[in-house]
């Protein structure tokens, strides 16, 4: 099945409707969307189920985890999604710049790691990153 989203795990409302339009606008040319899933339980309920809501694991190219959730951490998220062996690039976004975070992640699984709001070297990372892994 042909990949059309990129899945964005954001519990922060204002966060998630800004940055997937950022998202949406630097990949105008690639015809991928952004999908938001406001909260982790919802995540491993795709996870689990392959399906939710509007949401069919097939057709997501990647996706973008928040650490920091208020029901169930970026961790936990990136542990299960590995229990499934599924083979879909993850990365973890997070506020905080931690490098001991950031090697527990990538050991994890996780295929990179971005401090949200670090500077503009960092969002071109992320852009290069995202554009790298839906083409």
């Amino acid at each position: 099945m042909t990949k059309h989203f990129i899945l964005y795990v954001e519990d922060e409302d204002f966060q998630a409707k800004i940055f997937s339009k950022i998202i949406e606008s630097e990949l105008d040319s690639y015809d991928y969307k952004v999908k938001i899933l406001k909260n982790g339980t919802d995540f491993i309920t795709l996870i689990n189920q392959k399906q939710f809501n509007d949401i069919n694991l097939s057709e997501v190219g990647l996706i973008l985890i928040d650490l920091a959730m208020h029901d169930v951490s970026g961790v936990e998220m990136l542990k299960e999604f590995k229990k499934h062996n599924i083979q879909i690039p993850v990365a973890v976004l997070t506020a905080r710049e931690d490098q001991e975070i950031q090697k527990h992640l990538l050991k994890l699984g996780a295929n990179d790691y971005f401090v949200k709001g670090k500077d503009i070297d960092e969002l071109s990372r992320l852009r290069d990153f995202i554009i790298a892994n839906i083409k």
